[in-house]
């Protein structure tokens, strides 16, 4: 298979645990009225988290499938949100959760006091996020640093996940591809610049698309073990994205 072709394969996939994912909200939702639970500081956050890799995750398809390395942006969200989930569920109490939130507040009062244009009159955005944080902080709140002390603070495991994907999902933001984009003209007798993406694109978006994959079915076990205790199976989805990991790639139809 070519990468283009391995990209189209893994999107397939995508499509059927994306439409699984949105049964199982809703699924979620009817259980939750009748059960009559009331959700934790640890489950808004928690269930914060997951809603934003799974718009990550939709969003990165679509630019998996133009075979852009800009969907390894949206890798790198997903990998941040992932691991903050495991460290949050991690405590059972919401003191963690509090944590995360607290930081959350900090990074948006920062960005309005930095850039008060985008404010509203008196600063009262920055003056709300700043409030909420001082009164999400408890004295037992846990303080929550960057993701990958974190990572690896949770367990090695995890701290070994995070340095293999999130390191190469980050290239894209951190330049590191720089010399792709150089290589069709450098060294060249007769240079010839073009717009686009470069020419290793399918190879790289269909590694970053396997990877993704890989996320979201972790992440389905972990809210079948952890989200209103409902089942959502993938595990014939995995098998699938496994078959196609194990195809010889060819390079030769690419350019």
């Amino acid at each position: 298979m070519t990468p283009g072709e391995k990209i189209e394969a893994y999107a397939a996939i995508a499509d059927e645990l994306c439409a699984r994912i949105e049964g199982f909200a809703a699924h979620g939702n009817e259980a939750l009225k009748l059960s009559g639970y009331k959700l934790t500081v640890r489950d808004h956050v928690t269930i914060g988290l997951v809603l934003k890799i799974d718009s990550s995750f939709r969003a990165f398809l679509v630019d998996a499938r133009a075979q852009r390395t800009e969907a390894l942006h949206h890798l790198k969200t997903m990998v941040e949100a992932y691991v903050y989930i495991l460290v949050v569920s991690k405590d059972e109490s919401d003191r963690t959760a509090e944590g995360l939130l607290c930081r959350v507040y900090e990074a948006k009062e920062k960005f309005y006091r930095l850039n008060p244009v985008y404010d509203l009159d008196g600063g009262l955005l920055r003056l709300a996020h700043k409030t909420l944080a001082e009164l999400t902080r408890t004295e037992g709140t846990v303080a929550v640093g960057d993701v990958g002390p974190e990572a690896h603070k949770h367990s090695p495991g995890l701290g070994q996940w995070y340095d293999q994907v999130y390191r190469s999902a980050c290239e894209p933001a951190h330049v590191t591809d720089l010399i792709e984009f150089m290589e069709p003209f450098q060294f060249k007798t007769d240079p010839e610049i073009t717009i686009g993406n470069v020419h290793n694109a399918p190879s790289r978006v269909a590694t970053a698309t396997d990877q993704g994959l890989q996320l979201m079915f972790n992440l389905a076990r972990f809210v079948s073990d952890n989200v209103l205790k409902l089942s959502l199976d993938v595990a014939d989805l995995e098998q699938r994205a496994i078959a196609i990991r194990s195809e010889p790639t060819t390079y030769t139809a690419e350019k």
